[in-house]
């Protein structure tokens, strides 16, 4: 039996890296995506991010193995965190993609880490709802394959105004051509499309500087796994790890189907959380969605917004249906066993996503989307209602002390951010996993 993560093969590392038991660390490196997502300047995000990554009072050390369901006094793997490439930063400052590395003292990597933020969540939460029932446009689903090799046209409708836009196709290696099945929603491809199209500068090993020409990630991936060696295979077979929250977690899987088209002898393991669904069933089953996990929290709206509920009896509905309906007031607050139940808050702006399901939700049932289900290991949290005091503690660490802790829009915050998800995964699935006490940088 292995013993610290060096006496792994190539194998058992990646059913490692695949598994739960990192879980803690993808979420801590998703949730690092977010530093300075409220600041205006993209230098500051630069610096910020790179001090978010390689300080360990916010990243620590990887854990070494055999510590399942231990939280105090962890043995660590030699080594550190390094920011490789960027971030890229789209000029709006709303999408951030990084490339990071953990690296052993003889600078070998152990895995590379592409984390993604798919929206700036300073915006707030009913920005976020309108990007997922808008923006996304989830209503319409081009041809990923098509996508990837000559780019797609899609039509979209702005108040009484339509016009069509060109994406893709993405910048991509020398020779290839895709052939993978299925459809990517039409707002999830404008986003990636976006995020592809970023670039960033390479760390100089040397200075530890960013330096030389600005590059797109694919072309810094290859550049990166060519002059690098694993410490484990003795060659450049390196793992990919792709991170995500939120909309960052449905562009994980977009960006998972990219990168295993893109670099076919390598292994890329996608680790979305809280994410929405991306594609159809025929996206989903593809064999770049073999490893990893797909993280959810069952009182979040976000992963509940395209997919389909089983048909009982007829005809399913869409799981944002449900709920509409059961969110949260299908579920009571914490009360002492003689006292009565109090149901939860309804969702903000309900009557807002009712109209959103009657206007485009056929539309939405009909494409199908779907989780990936190629082995890629559907982990769900089971969300309940918390103490209203923990959400107001929650709020204040959030600066938006004045929202009411019981109200629709504290819940939303709450069962959708990375907090709760740290939470939910010690206290429900900590028999698999090592705790990663990360901190948000501030």
């Amino acid at each position: 039996m292995a013993n610290t993560i060096t006496d792994l093969s190539p194998d058992e590392l990646i059913q490692l890296l695949s598994g739960k038991y990192y879980g803690m660390v993808y979420l801590g490196l998703a949730n690092a995506a977010y530093t300075s997502a409220a600041n205006k300047l993209a230098f500051e995000i630069e610096r910020d991010l790179k001090k978010a990554l390689e300080d360990t009072q916010y990243i620590p050390s990887l854990p070494d193995i055999n510590q399942v369901n231990e939280k105090e006094n962890l043995r660590k793997v030699d080594g550190a965190w390094h920011l490789e490439w960027g971030p890229g930063i789209a000029e709006d400052l709303s999408n951030l993609v990084y490339i990071a590395s953990y690296r052993s003292p003889a600078s070998e990597v152990y895995f590379f880490v592409v984390g993604i933020r798919g929206t700036d969540v300073s915006s707030g939460p009913i920005g976020d709802l309108d990007q997922i029932f808008e923006d996304l446009y989830a209503f319409a689903a081009p041809n990923w394959t098509t996508y990837l090799n000559s780019g797609v046209d899609v039509e979209v409708k702005i108040g009484d105004v339509t016009e069509c836009r060109h994406y893709g196709p993405p910048p991509k290696l020398p020779g290839s051509r895709a052939d993978i099945g299925g459809c990517v929603a039409a707002g999830t491809i404008a986003g990636f499309d976006k995020i592809a199209g970023l670039k960033g500068k390479l760390r100089d090993p040397s200075s530890n500087e960013f330096s030389g020409d600005k590059m797109y990630l694919v072309d810094a991936l290859a550049d990166l796994l060519a002059n690098s060696v694993s410490p484990i295979s003795k060659s450049h077979d390196i793992p990919i790890i792709v991170t995500g929250h939120s909309l960052g977690g449905c562009q994980t899987q977009v960006m998972t189907s990219y990168l295993a088209w893109q670099f076919g002898d390598q292994t890329v393991i996608g680790h979305p959380f809280a994410p929405s669904t991306a594609g159809d069933a025929g996206f989903a089953a593809q064999k770049a969605f073999e490893y990893g996990c797909f993280w959810r929290n069952t009182l979040d709206l976000v992963p509940a917004a395209f997919g389909r509920l089983p048909p009982i009896g007829g005809q399913g509905e869409l799981m944002v249906s449900w709920a509409a309906n059961n969110l949260w007031t299908g579920f009571s607050w914490p009360h002492k066993p003689l006292d009565p139940a109090v149901p939860g808050p309804e969702l903000p702006e309900k009557k807002r996503i009712e109209d959103l399901i009657s206007k485009h939700g056929k539309d939405i049932y009909d494409i199908h989307y779907s989780r990936p289900s190629a082995g890629m290991v559907d982990v769900e949290l089971d969300g309940y209602l918390p103490e209203p005091d923990v959400i107001q503690a929650f709020l204040d660490d959030l600066g938006k002390d004045k929202e009411d802790p019981k109200g629709g829009l504290a819940q939303l915050m709450w069962q959708h951010f990375p907090p709760n998800y740290q939470t939910l995964m010690w206290d429900q699935q900590g028999s698999e996993l090592v705790y990663f006490n990360y901190q948000s940088y501030k």
